[in-house]
């Protein structure tokens, strides 16, 4: 789905083709394939940091559940990381208070702080 927001996206279950848009040349706009992400892999990271516009969409392979990490909680595990305070255990801890996550189990929260970890 295409969308607009500051957000990324983790994939906690299932696989997503992920198609990329054209900018410039003769086909600009047309969707082209650029790869197939699956469970525990991140998408959109970088329009959280300001490194590009959305020109991408995603497209469901098989069900899927996806975690949304919205710019501002990203932005607040930026500035603890920032500050040197945020271990794996902080950014598992930081996630619980996140209201998406408050529900989940212990070990899709690590898996969420582990992709976390590897984009560093």
């Amino acid at each position: 789905e295409s969308a607009t927001k500051s957000c990324a996206y983790v994939i906690l279950r299932g696989c997503v083709r992920i198609l990329e848009r054209t900018t410039s040349g003769r086909n600009q706009n047309q969707l082209y394939y650029k790869e197939d992400l699956c469970s525990g892999e991140m998408f959109d990271e970088d329009i959280l940091t300001g490194n590009h516009t959305r020109i991408i969409e995603a497209q469901a392979m098989s069900d899927v559940d996806l975690a949304v990490v919205e710019y501002v909680d990203f932005m607040r595990v930026q500035g603890r990381e920032a500050s040197g305070i945020m271990s794996v255990d902080n950014k598992i801890e930081f996630l619980r208070m996140v209201s998406i996550f408050r529900s989940w189990d212990e070990h899709l929260i690590a898996k969420v702080a582990a992709v976390a970890m590897q984009k560093e």
